[in-house]
């Protein structure tokens, strides 16, 4: 949020495990046009199943976590302007986000953000075990060239007109970059990108295809 801030919630008020039932940002119980949406920003937000000791919590205010520490249910670090809220935690429990205008309204995302000292996701939120992340298989179709890519240009060759999302991850979760892609013939710049392997995640609507690729 605006500044730091650590809340505490009863459990007992219901089960934050079962969506759409735990929602951030507005009153869901209010009438539509009385939602009092949340007027500020959230960003690195922690959910704890464990009580933490309050020089604890003044230690980690300006870092974020790995999302490996004991007793911390999920990490969302909203640090992306992506469809998918990426739980940076081995539950993986993924959200999406939902602006005034509907779900995934992008823009609501600012880069606006606290000074944080940046810490890596230290598990793979994205895999093809990954079932919540990645849905049913469909037919969406993605071919990449070259493969491993040895200049700044991936070439993307899809079955579809429809507006892809495209996503490149590290080998660790990371989420690198997005962006969308138009037309059959595309291509992704892979400027910036290290030397090593990359996960691409491609979605059409609930179609997803994740590929892998080397740099050189």
């Amino acid at each position: 949020m605006d500044g730091f801030s650590e809340v505490w919630v009863d459990a007992g008020i219901g089960n934050i495990t079962n969506p759409p039932v735990f929602e951030i940002g507005r009153n869901k119980y209010a009438f539509a046009e009385n939602f009092r949406r949340l007027k500020g920003h959230i960003d690195d937000l922690k959910i704890w199943n464990r009580a933490k000791d309050p020089c604890e919590v003044f230690s980690e205010r300006n870092s974020e976590n790995s999302g490996l520490e004991n007793g911390l249910f999920a990490n969302y670090k909203f640090d992306i302007s992506s469809d998918t809220l990426y739980d940076c935690s081995p539950n993986k429990r993924h959200g999406s986000r939902a602006g005034s205008s509907g779900p995934n309204n992008k823009t609501q995302f600012s880069t606006d953000r606290p000074s944080l000292t940046d810490v890596d996701c230290g598990v793979q939120i994205v895999g093809t075990d990954d079932d919540a992340l990645l849905g049913d298989a469909g037919t969406l179709q993605v071919k990449l060239s070259p493969n491993p890519v040895e200049g700044d240009i991936l070439s993307v060759e899809l079955n579809t007109d429809a507006p892809v999302i495209a996503q490149v991850f590290s080998t660790t979760g990371a989420l690198l970059h997005e962006t969308i892609l138009q037309g059959r013939d595309s291509h992704l710049k892979t400027t910036g990108l290290a030397a090593g392997a990359y996960i691409l995640r491609f979605a059409a609507g609930h179609e997803v295809v994740v590929e892998k690729i080397t740099k050189f």
